[in-house]
């Protein structure tokens, strides 16, 4: 699996694309409504997965902590 701290940039906005675009789908939330991005997470109530991602990186853990 791939680190999650070596996320590009483009993988980030790849992400939080596909988020916006299935959010607007579930908030049916169409082309002609101009809403920011912002207002949409602001809508659902979350933040955008690139956030989330870096707010749940697991944390550190010695390896001889984590056999014992």
């Amino acid at each position: 699996m791939r680190d999650l701290e070596k996320l590009s940039k483009r993988d980030k906005v790849k992400l939080n694309t596909f988020l916006h675009k299935h959010l607007r789908k579930v908030l049916k939330i169409f082309w002609h409504i101009r809403l920011t991005i912002e207002e949409v997470m602001r809508r659902a109530r979350i933040c955008t997965i690139s956030e989330q991602i870096t707010c749940r990186r697991p944390p550190y853990c010695p390896v001889n902590m984590a056999r014992s």
